[in-house]
């Protein structure tokens, strides 16, 4: 939905189509982790400046990145039957290892993967990670 112009459109039809009870899965960008990777990942200052200062991603193949938070997912809601159930952190510390090598040794990915799942559901880490997994529920 980043990559769209109407996101609360979308969000609307997804609605429209749910179930009771029915859980609505998004995947969403982390403004604030894009900018933690420029600076720790990258040691991109000058794109980390630019994104503090309004600036957006472009991301190769799919466009620019139009960051929406998660008062804007309660904007959209309004008035709707539907409900933030939970927000989890995705790639939280992942992309920041300086050594790419390590990513392709099975034992450092099984440790990576729990310590990522540790801090998937705590707000310190969630505010920081690349990625928000953003779970709603439709009530009735």
């Amino acid at each position: 939905m980043e990559y769209a112009e109407n996101p609360k459109e979308i969000f609307r039809e997804f609605y429209r189509v749910l179930r009771p009870n029915g859980i609505v899965s998004m995947v969403k960008h982390n403004h604030a982790g894009r900018i933690m990777s420029k600076v720790i990942f990258e040691n991109n200052m000058d794109e980390a400046i630019r994104l503090l200062n309004g600036g957006v991603s472009n991301v190769a193949n799919f466009g620019q990145v139009n960051y929406y938070n998660i008062n804007d997912i309660r904007g959209w809601i309004g008035e709707l039957d539907i409900n933030i159930e939970k927000v989890l952190g995705i790639r939280t510390f992942f992309a920041l290892h300086p050594n790419n090598e390590i990513r392709y040794d099975p034992i450092w990915q099984e440790k990576m993967f729990e310590v990522e799942m540790m801090v998937s559901d705590i707000e310190d880490y969630i505010n920081i990670s690349f990625y928000n997994h953003v779970l709603l529920k439709k009530t009735r």
